[in-house]
This record gives C-alpha cells, structure tokens and sequence, in this order.
C-alpha cells in the first residue's frame, strides 16, 4: 500500500497497515484522537522498524533487561541506551509506535509493552491503550521477526538506495551466520554489543569471546555477561576459571535439581516455592527465624556449606562463585559482603543457585534481573523471613520501628523486610 504524503522512496514502498499482536494479544491498540475512538492497525512504513530490527537483532534476542523492571519515558543513562536497542518505539522517533519491549529473561524472550498516559503523546495522533508481558517462543518469535524483515525488503526490490543495500547486506550477514558466528554474536549481543560494529565490539573484547570463552552458552559464561561490564569481563572471566579450578577442579560443581514438581510461572513464585520446599524438608516453621543457613543442609543431601571470603575478584555486578565439591558441600566464594545480614542473604541465594542451576556445572550469584537471579533473590527473602510471618508481625501495616523489630528477629536487611511486607500486601508507613 503506497503513502502518497511520504517523500521518502523507501519509505512510499513499505507503507503499511501494521497491527502487532502478542499472544493474540494486541500491542497496537490506540485511541485515535481525530476520530475519538479505538483501532488496532497503525499507518506506518515497514522500512525504520526494519532497520531497527537488523541493527539490534543479537542483542535483542539474547540480552536480559539490565533494572528490575523494564525503562519507562523518562529512563536516562544506561537505561536509555538498553531502550534503544529493545523498544520499537525506539526505531523511529517520528512514527507512531507502542513502547514495546523485547528482550531475553534466560529462560526465554519476553515481551512488554506500557500504555501511554493521557495527554503525554502531544505531538502524535493517537496514544496507546493497554499494558501487557507475556513470554515468547524462542523460534516463533524469531521466525516472526524474519518474515517481517524479509517482506520489507522484498518491497524494495529494484530500488537503488544505500538505506537498502546497507539493510541487504546487514540481513544477509545475519542470515548467513554458521554455528560458530551466532554462539560469537549470541555473546557480544548479551552484553548490548553490536558484533558487527567495530566502534562497540573492540579488538579485545572480540579475542576475549573468541579465544578466552571456551564455550560462550555455558551457564557461568552466560551468567558473567549477562552482568559484567565491558571493562572487566575478562578479568573476571579469569578470577572465575581460577576460583573454578582451585576449588572444584575437573569436576566443576555439577549436581541435578533439587526439589520437585514443576516449575511456576514467575521467577519469585518459583523462588518462594523452593524455599517452602526446604523449609518443610528441614522441619523449620514458617513462623521461626533460620538459626543459620546452614542449619537446612542435612535434609537437602548438601554435607557442608563453606562461604569463603576472596576479595580479589575484580569489578562489579558478581557477588559469588557457587558450585559442588566432589564431597557433595557447597562452596561460596566471593568478596565479604558489608554486613552481616547480607552474607547471610547471599549464602542463601548461593543456596538456591546450588540447588536449581548447578546440573550443568558451577554458577555464580549475580546483580542481573534475569530468572535465576531473581528466583535466587525471592528464594532467600523467603528462607530468611517468610512472608506470612512478617505480615502478622506487621500486623496490618508496618512503619519504621515495626520493620527495625522484624529484621533484628529474623536477621535480614530493612530492605528485604520492606519487600516481602509489600509482596504480602501490607502496607509501609512514614516516620
């Protein structure tokens, strides 16, 4: 369908009616302001969202949300820069489309989308109706994103513009991808780089992941660059493979899951449900404090639990290193965290990654928000202070006194407190 009132040929080539759907469910629901009422299709050329897709394939398909949640209109900072690359609303600032986020959770891709408040889109026709996330097919929303790039281009057939040589060449580079090119793609785009920009992907870092990573999809692999920054990835990379090898050897910490039925939905719930699991496996009421993390290892078939101070661990974003010895204890190994209660939360977290992610090998704990590393977090909260317990301590609201006497009880952080209260329903009051 052609556009009339574009100038641009690329542009009157792929204008089309574009309605995008998650799931069946409709991301491209608008209130058209002219016509004061709802559709569903938005008027746009394909050609920008194209590009967009092109130009952010890696790290859309394989790099996690770097904030709890995903950026709203305001982000700035490094936050804006992960919207860029995981925002189609990003691809072109002048065209009318939703704040749809895509991105890769480590189980999978998953997709987000805001509504717009009204009044905030002045410049625009419409604004959006309708809030969502869902998880996504790995392949079906690959194939998807294919098909769409491939139709574009398929309008701009015959067409001699550099937007759309550049576009078939970027395309094609991607599609032609052996084995060994998307496992080095998959990686730099983990870390938000674009493997095909020499200006993102140094000389340096292309040797670290080429000559260094032995197998970029590993679980510890994975877990490092999903975190690190691009200033110490690779000294990290080697603190890890010598704490690795001084500790687990050959051997490397593998163990099966522990615990049983299916996985939940949400990465919190599957945290809360493991931590009810060893709860009720160590015989620990939910109403009582944990004496110490290490009072569950019995039940768990974990003979010890060792949580080693080694500060040498350059950077930032990694807490631990966490895997099995041929004994059967865990081992935790990392800088001292600053506090009491927060070396205990870390042990707990290193717990959980022990028992869910460790079947493939030593892990580590991490500041990334992706599954394990969130499941990791609520599962400790839980272990720590269950949320029952702290809401009929709360009993009804909480203020700063009634959360200063609930983390002493169960030493945990004020924070953590603050959470579980909040995930429970109970209200936080000011001074």
């Amino acid at each position: 369908m052609g556009q009339p009132a574009a100038t641009i040929p690329v542009e009157q080539r792929t204008w089309c009616a574009l309605r995008v759907l998650v799931r069946e469910r409709v991301v491209t629901r608008v209130y058209d302001k002219a016509l004061r009422a709802e559709r569903t299709c938005l008027y746009v050329p394909a050609f920008p969202i194209a590009e967009w897709v092109v130009r952010n394939w890696w790290a859309l398909l394989n790099e996690p949300c770097r904030a709890e949640r995903v950026p709203g209109r305001l982000a700035s900072g490094s936050e804006w820069e992960w919207a860029q690359r995981h925002c189609l609303r990003c691809a072109e600032s002048d065209l009318l489309l939703p704040a749809l986020y895509i991105f890769h959770d480590r189980r999978g891709l998953r997709a987000e989308w805001q509504e717009d408040e009204r009044g905030s889109m002045l410049n625009m026709p419409a604004e959006f109706l309708g809030s969502g996330r869902e998880e996504l097919d790995n392949e079906s929303a690959r194939e998807a994103l294919s098909r769409f790039v491939s139709d574009t281009l398929s309008r701009c057939n015959n067409l001699n513009d550099m937007r759309v040589h550049a576009l078939r060449d970027g395309w094609r580079a991607i599609q032609n991808a052996d084995t060994g090119e998307e496992k080095f793609c998959s990686a730099a785009g983990r870390m938000g780089v674009d493997p095909y920009d020499p200006s993102e992907l140094t000389t340096e870092l292309a040797n670290f992941i080429s000559d260094e990573l032995d197998d970029p999809d590993r679980p510890i692999a994975r877990d490092l660059m999903e975190v690190a920054s691009l200033d110490f990835v690779a000294a990290q990379w080697r603190w890890i493979r010598g704490a690795v090898g001084a500790r687990f050897g050959a051997r490397e910490g593998a163990r099966e899951r522990w615990g049983t039925g299916s996985v939940p939905p949400s990465p919190w719930e599957c945290g809360y449900a493991l931590a009810d699991e060893v709860r009720k496996a160590a015989r620990v009421s939910h109403d009582a404090p944990l004496p110490a993390v290490e009072s569950v290892c019995a039940p768990l078939g974990v003979s010890d639990i060792s949580d080693e101070n080694d500060g040498t661990l350059p950077g930032a974003g990694v807490r631990a290193l966490v895997g099995w010895t041929a004994t059967g204890a865990l081992c935790v190994v990392g800088p001292k965290p600053p506090r009491a209660t927060a070396s205990r939360f870390r042990l707990s977290r290193g717990l959980y990654i022990a028992l869910a992610g460790c079947d493939a090998g030593a892990r580590l704990v991490t500041d990334a928000y992706t599954w394990d590393q969130q499941a990791s977090r609520a599962f400790a909260a839980e272990l720590l202070a269950p949320r029952s317990a702290v809401s009929r301590m709360a009993a009804g609201a909480a203020g700063p006194e009634e959360v200063a006497a609930i983390s002493a009880k169960y030493e945990v952080s004020a924070r953590v407190v603050e959470r579980q209260l909040e995930n429970a329903g109970v209200p936080l009051t000011g001074e």
